[in-house]
Formats: structure tokens, C-alpha cells, sequence
């Protein structure tokens, strides 16, 4: 009896072990059956953009099962109209709230956005991550999901943060008085990606990172002459 129950007991472990395995080596483009692309990388830009994050959690981490549980929490009752807006405008109506009447500097964000998500899109191809609806059912977790097209690629990291964020530096920098209420917006874009199902928390957090580190890189070789953050 003993034996047999060690023998049974020593399948089980190793039945574990080589599901955990499996599901470690699920990536996005994996699951999607896609190829990754490559982005032109600006000439402004001039640190290892490609070290500075760290790799995100393995599909079977503590850290990913937190937050897949968090996701399955968030997602039940998520606030559609902050999801929708955030998926479609990126989160810009609500700096133009936190703007009122001075002017939305849409030319150079643009110019900021199309440096900073091409590094974004190639460290998405880079980490490969699952999305947590991809991952969730297969991790015994029901985390739901708003579908859209905002979503085709990695997960790791996130690119509508990415967006708030670089968004908020400048504008900081250009409206300094106004830097608590626009710091504030990341977490809020951030926010609405997990209730949709499309991002990890961790996924958010690591592109404030990034941008945080191309912002310090490129601002002052293109606004020599802004004093803000």
C-alpha cells in the first residue's frame, strides 16, 4: 500500500512538473501562430532600450496566478464606457479634461507616440507574453474579455500605458502645475486594460519603466528649453 501510494504520489509531482513546463513555454505568438515584426528604432534614442526591463513573470508564477486572480475579480463587473474610451482614444479624452482650456498638443504627442511605440512593439516580440485571457483558462481562472482589435499582439508591455505615459511626461513638462492630475491618468489607462482581460498588471508597470527610461533619454535633446517634470 505504501508503495503504491508513493508510486502514485511520485506521477502526480511529475504530471505537475511537466504541465507547469508546458505552460511556461506558451508565448503569445505561439498560441496566435504569428511571426514577430520589426519597428525602426529613432535615432534619439541611445540607451539599451533592450535591457532595461526586467523578464515578466512565467506563465505559472505566483506573481501571474496573483494577478490572474486580480484580473478574475476586475473583469466581472468592468466600466465599460473608461474600457471603451481607453481602447479606441487611448486615454486622450481624459487629458483633455484635466487640460480644459489650454490646448491638447496633438503634433508632438504624435511625434513622441510614434518614437516611443516602435521600441514598445519590438519588446512586445521580445518578452512574447501571453495575454491573461489566452492564459487564464488553462490556469483554472475565468478572467473575461472585452474583444477588440487592441489587442493583437504580446502582452508584455502594455502599449495603451505606454502611450498615458509618455502623454504624461510631456505634458508635465509643459504644464508643470498640472502633474499630480496627470499622473494620475497612467493608473487610470492601466486600469481600464486589465477590465478588459488584455493585460497583467505587471504589464503596466513595466511600461512606465520604459518610458520612463526613453522620456529621460530624448527629452532633453528635443525640449532643451522645457523646466518641468
Amino acid at each position: 500500500m505504501d508503495y503504491n501510494h508513493s508510486q502514485t504520489q511520485w506521477y502526480l509531482e511529475k504530471m505537475q512538473e511537466y504541465v507547469g513546463e508546458k505552460l511556461d513555454s506558451l508565448t503569445y505568438m505561439g498560441i496566435e501562430n504569428k511571426k514577430p515584426k520589426n519597428y525602426p528604432i529613432s535615432d534619439l534614442i541611445d540607451i539599451n532600450w533592450k535591457e532595461v526591463l526586467a523578464d515578466p513573470p512565467t506563465n505559472t508564477s505566483a506573481t501571474t496566478k496573483h494577478e490572474l486572480e486580480y484580473l478574475q475579480e476586475v473583469t466581472k463587473n468592468p466600466n465599460e464606457a473608461l474600457v471603451k474610451m481607453v481602447d479606441k482614444q487611448f486615454g486622450d479624452p481624459l487629458f483633455k479634461n484635466v487640460l480644459g482650456n489650454r490646448p491638447f498638443p496633438q503634433k508632438e504627442v504624435d511625434k513622441l507616440w510614434n518614437i516611443v511605440d516602435n521600441v514598445i512593439q519590438m519588446l512586445k516580440y521580445k518578452h512574447d507574453r501571453p495575454r491573461p485571457y489566452q492564459l487564464a483558462p488553462l490556469m483554472g481562472y475565468d478572467v473575461k474579455v472585452l474583444h477588440s482589435d487592441s489587442h493583437l499582439t504580446p502582452a508584455y508591455p502594455s502599449g495603451h500605458t505606454a502611450y498615458g505615459a509618455i502623454v504624461t511626461y510631456y505634458l508635465a513638462a509643459l504644464y508643470p502645475d498640472l502633474s499630480s492630475e496627470l499622473f494620475r491618468i497612467p493608473g487610470q489607462i492601466g486600469l481600464a486594460r486589465c477590465m478588459q482581460g488584455v493585460h497583467h498588471p505587471s504589464d503596466n508597470e513595466a511600461s512606465m519603466v520604459i518610458v520612463g527610461a526613453i522620456w529621460e533619454n530624448i527629452r532633453y535633446k528635443l525640449y532643451p528649453n522645457l523646466i518641468g517634470v
